[in-house]
């Protein structure tokens, strides 16, 4: 289970060289879907083979659905903001406030998956494969975070 929770977070960090905003971007959604779409088989084979609650898998599903729309709206608000032939995020002061309040939302479904008792009292390894998946995606979402702090103010504005 270390390995797999190692290869989540490797996973997380390939491709944030040097590379424009759009792409850094872009290489996050795909990673954030992935864990989703991982997420999803995981809680649909635990639940089919019966060793996961329904109550559960539901609860699981509604946050996974919940970090898909986070990851949508992420996307529709950066791209008003990025330079076509830079690819450079320029964010006016209501876009960054904008962006990190998604983010913050994103956070609070994570944090709220991890904390649920429905998860907490899984058994180890079932629980360490959700973890996995949450913590990959949390790690994601610091990324998106971490591009929207850099990035630099929309022309005419000051950070």
């Amino acid at each position: 289970m270390k390995s797999f929770f190692i290869a989540v977070l490797c996973l997380s960090l390939v491709g944030c060289g040097n590379k424009s905003d759009s792409r850094r971007l872009a290489l996050t959604a795909d990673r954030v879907s992935g864990y989703i779409m991982t997420g999803l088989s995981v809680v649909r084979q635990q639940e089919e083979l019966g060793t996961l609650p329904t109550e559960t898998a539901v609860q699981l599903v509604t946050g996974l659905r919940a970090i898909n729309t986070v990851s949508a709206e992420i996307t529709a608000a950066t791209r008003p903001y990025l330079d076509a032939e830079s690819g450079e995020l320029r964010l006016t002061a209501d876009g960054r406030s904008s962006l990190l309040a998604i983010l913050d939302t994103g956070r609070a479904v994570l944090q709220s998956l991890l904390a649920d008792s429905r998860v907490s009292t899984l058994p180890a390894a079932r629980r360490e494969q959700i973890n996995a998946i949450v913590t990959g995606l949390v790690e994601n979402l610091r990324l998106v975070e971490e591009i929207i702090k850099q990035a630099k103010p929309a022309k005419g504005e000051t950070k």
